[in-house]
């Protein structure tokens, strides 16, 4: 989350799918940001910024060459 405003305080928040946030979820860190900073009665403004997942249709990385899995141990020469 990033302050992009002062009056009346704005901030950014970055993330992977934020049609998939729920309007309960805004309404929740609006009113924790009023109650942690005491801005009761003050308008705070929200707004979500969709980033592209750049793992998105790759494939697993353990299917790369030269990647291990978990747990899997390094090959000996």
């Amino acid at each position: 989350m990033t302050q992009i405003k002062a009056r009346p305080p704005g901030f950014i928040i970055s993330c992977s799918r934020p049609e998939a946030l729920a309007e309960s979820y805004t309404r929740y860190l609006i009113n924790g940001l009023r109650d942690d900073f005491g801005l009761t009665g003050v308008p705070i403004r929200i707004s979500y910024r969709g980033t592209l997942n750049p793992f998105e249709g790759k494939k697993n990385k353990t299917e790369y060459p030269g990647r291990r899995a978990a747990g899997e141990k390094k090959p000996k020469k």
